[in-house]
């Protein structure tokens, strides 16, 4: 029998492999992956009807050099549309447009006419100013306005994609890892912390700037940084102006991200066609070899498409009713976060890719936490319930990749019922924390000025009070020394404000005494406005003069019908209302409509009466975005998490809905 003779196994690869320049590609991994001399290209759209992947030479170009249509037959598997590409290298600029139907009331807004963002980008081309006008993909001047498709093109007005995937040199580089008892954390914007002269450094408002200022963060023996949103945003985003230099305001924070995975162009000192990326990795770098950590403020609550009449930039144009919890309308979105749209966390997809731009930042960015942004708000259900063992925060908890992250958030509310339900509470512990969601039960000792219809008018301090009680009911605390610290099975937290100063209660708080940890209480990972909200709280327990303490306040009644507005109608509103009641008075609303809504100056009357003008979505938005009269008056936009917005809505809306002045 004769022996095949062997064949040579690089000529036969030769022999049976493809040639041309453009090929069928692979669907994972979503986003680009280099491989055999070219680019692979992945998205993902369940309803989209076709795709095509366009390559540019430059951010402005109205026109692509190159145009690749993906047939839907051999460029798609499953959901996933896929191509590889020839000859990609570093800075490649790319963008896709995907068609579909544009059915609103459906949850379908396609448009082929609108050049969106890969969801995967790791960097996006600067572009100023960018334009969000021209990217809304309905034409603005119909009379029904998001249900007609517009049909213009706004190719030269958006960025567009880089591909950059570098060997970077890391020198070895390893995470610092300090323990939380050990841990100073130094928040900051990136941009804000060196852009003035006086700061001193040679790259003003860039991440090559914060380098420079390492020596002086070592100085202050800060342990970690906290950087303010980094993932890519518009900053030309703000369509308002300053009343008095008539100058656009600037979104100057960044909570509106439009790339998970971008870090931000206009931070780089290099340039942004991909060397923001490569900037940043050098940060990150730097940092460690000072012994600090990185923890970036990321924000996966939403995105800066907004609501149905928002831009379509990325999530909105590849497949909407994915990406997005809808109203029963599919025409509207579910607003949790207060921004217009919130991202539907716990859909598979959406979870996989929030997943995915977590384990980026950490593998490949080599950062060394996150702070969530409205946390609570990845915790929901499809219809706003907060899940017991939310899908996103329990994988987020058990991912392999991310068990040595430090996590961190504004909003605990969703983590801590999440870890809660894990643990329960422990054994011998008298009582559990509160539910998150619910009403905090009446309290066993009020405090001077507290929202219990005492005369004091409420303040900031005071709604920061209100905070630090929720806190303080929701981290066991309560378990021991009760609800509001009047007293339990441990001792009542009053007259003890000289044993324990800020500071020093502060440290307490991080580094439990032996028998707190006994009771079952863990050192708190609180960011630093959670902790001095829980601090003021406690303090201001421990300050109450001997035999001062108030008398214990009513629960609020639950009900669904509108309370009467009116000077202490505190004590008739609903719990969420009765917060909503220091809100409105702590962000002077009460200046112009007077403490309670019942009668303010001529220009600004009372609120009683106007519920058919302020429906609660519409009040939302207005209080988001202030009339002119409102800035004139002192008001500017209300920055507020999702939960205390919809307590002010409900105050407000309990003082329009009732029978008042008519004014």
């Amino acid at each position: 029998m004769m022996k095949t003779p062997q064949r040579d196994l690089h000529a036969y690869i030769s022999e049976i492999s493809e040639h041309a320049d453009v090929r069928a590609g692979s669907p994972l991994p979503l986003g680009t992956q280099e491989r055999g001399g070219g680019v692979n290209f992945a998205i993902l759209s369940r309803h989209a009807s076709r795709v095509r992947l366009e390559l540019f030479e430059h951010p402005e170009d109205a026109a692509p050099a190159r145009a690749i249509d993906l047939d839907s037959a051999r460029n798609r598997t499953g959901d996933v549309w896929h191509v590889w590409v020839e000859g990609i290298g570093p800075g490649q600029l790319y963008a896709y447009r995907v068609d579909g139907p544009y059915e609103p009331s459906e949850g379908h807004r396609f448009n082929f006419n609108r050049l969106l963002l890969d969801p995967f980008a790791t960097a996006i081309s600067r572009l100023p100013p960018w334009d969000f006008a021209s990217a809304r993909g309905y034409d603005p001047s119909a009379p029904e306005q998001d249900l007609a498709l517009s049909k213009l093109d706004n190719s030269s007005s958006m960025p567009k994609c880089a591909f950059v995937n570098e060997p970077f040199e890391w020198d070895g580089d390893q995470p610092p890892r300090h323990p939380w008892s050990k841990t100073i954390i130094y928040e900051t914007h990136v941009r804000g912390f060196t852009i003035h002269p006086k700061s001193g450094v040679d790259h003003p408002g860039t991440y090559r700037g914060l380098m420079e200022k390492i020596p002086y963060l070592k100085t202050l023996g800060v342990t970690a940084v906290e950087l303010m949103p980094v993932q890519e945003f518009n900053e030309t985003s703000v369509t308002r102006s300053n009343p008095r230099t008539r100058q656009r305001l600037r979104n100057y924070w960044g909570y509106d991200p439009v790339a998970f995975f971008a870090p931000k162009a206009s931070y780089s000192s290099s340039g942004g066609l991909g060397q923001q990326k490569l900037e940043s990795k050098e940060m990150v770098r730097a940092f460690h070899s000072a012994g600090i950590e990185v923890i970036l403020d990321v924000v996966f609550n939403h995105t800066a498409e907004g609501n149905e009449l928002g831009p379509t930039l990325c999530f909105r144009g590849m497949d909407n009713a994915i990406f997005y919890t809808l109203a029963g309308d599919k025409r509207y979105y579910k607003d949790y976060a207060g921004t217009g749209n919130t991202i539907n966390a716990n859909h598979p997809v959406v979870r996989d890719h929030i997943l995915a731009a977590l384990r980026h930042w950490m593998v490949e960015m080599h950062v060394d936490g996150f702070r969530f942004d409205l946390a609570s708000v990845l915790g929901p259900d499809g219809t706003g319930k907060l899940l017991a063992n939310a899908p996103l925060l329990e994988r987020i908890a058990e991912d392999p990749i991310l068990v040595p992250l430090t996590l961190n958030s504004a909003d605990m509310k969703a983590l801590v019922s999440y870890v809660t339900s894990l643990g329960g509470t422990s054994a011998g512990s008298a009582a559990k924390p509160a539910a998150a969601g619910s009403s905090p039960p009446a309290p066993a000792k009020a405090r001077p000025g507290a929202a219990t219809g005492a005369a004091k008018t409420p303040t900031k301090s005071a709604v920061a009070d209100a905070k630090g009680k929720g806190i303080f009911d929701s981290q066991r605390c309560s378990g021991c020394h009760g609800q509001s610290g009047g007293g339990g099975v441990g001792p009542a937290l009053t007259h003890i404000s000289s044993q324990y100063p800020p500071a020093k209660l502060t440290a307490l708080l991080k580094a439990p005494t032996a028998k707190m940890k006994a009771a079952g209480m863990v050192p708190l990972t609180l960011n630093s406005a959670d902790m001095e909200a829980l601090v003021s709280y406690v303090t201001g327990l421990g300050g109450t003069p001997a035999g001062s303490a108030a008398k214990p306040a009513a629960a609020a009644p639950s009900s669904s019908a509108p309370a009467k507005a009116g000077p202490g109608a505190a004590a008739r509103l609903s719990p969420a209302a009765t917060k909503g009641r220091l809100i409105f008075k702590a962000h002077r609303c009460g200046d112009c409509h007077g403490t309670d809504g019942v009668g303010g100056t001529a220009a600004a009357p009372g609120l009683a009466g106007t519920g058919k003008s302020f429906a609660p979505a519409l009040l939302a938005t207005m209080l988001q975005h202030p009339t002119a009269r409102m800035q004139k008056g002192g008001m500017p936009p209300v920055s507020l998490s999702s939960d205390e917005l919809k307590a002010l809505v409900a105050f407000v809306s309990s003082i329009s809905t009732s029978k008042g002045n008519g004014k």
